[in-house]
């Protein structure tokens, strides 16, 4: 185990300027959500979100950040375990959890959102929002009149 100094705000509001960072060197498995600490392209040590492989690279992601990184395995240095923020107070990162995965995924889908917005802006994501509202409305209500048909007979 090793520890490191966090510097930045790609990570806000889980890792902040100033916490400890307490990793293992030795990775064991890669899981969608963990936090691993890697040389980016421009030299820099830093730790950021694993969202999956893509051929012989891995795909990063800061909760903070809205552009992916693709990082070559060699370039990882270790799995992040514990973070001691300023207080003294001390995150357990490796507790698999329902939530890290949720939270990464809406991260993905947070980063999609945004390109789109920027590539066509607003009237091209209200128009798909609505559309996709009147098709789950459209679901719903063939549910509920099966389930109508169901009690009837």
């Amino acid at each position: 185990m090793k520890m490191k100094r966090a510097i930045g705000n790609s990570m806000l509001y889980l890792i902040m300027t100033g916490d400890k960072l307490i990793y293992d060197e030795d990775i064991v498995s890669f899981g969608k959500g963990d936090l691993f600490i890697y040389v980016n392209r421009q030299g820099k040590e830093v730790c950021h979100r694993y969202l999956g492989k893509f051929g012989k690279t891995c795909i990063f992601l800061g909760d903070n950040c809205t552009n992916l990184e693709f990082i070559q395995k060699d370039a990882i240095i270790g799995k992040l375990h514990w973070i001691i923020n300023r207080t003294g107070k001390i995150y357990n990162i490796n507790q698999q959890s329902k939530d890290k995965l949720q939270y990464t995924n809406f991260l993905l889908y947070f980063v999609f959102i945004k390109k789109l917005y920027f590539k066509y802006g607003w009237n091209f994501l209200e128009k798909k929002y609505y559309r996709y509202l009147w098709k789950r409305n459209r679901a719903q209500i063939r549910l509920l009149e099966s389930c109508k048909m169901d009690i009837q007979t």
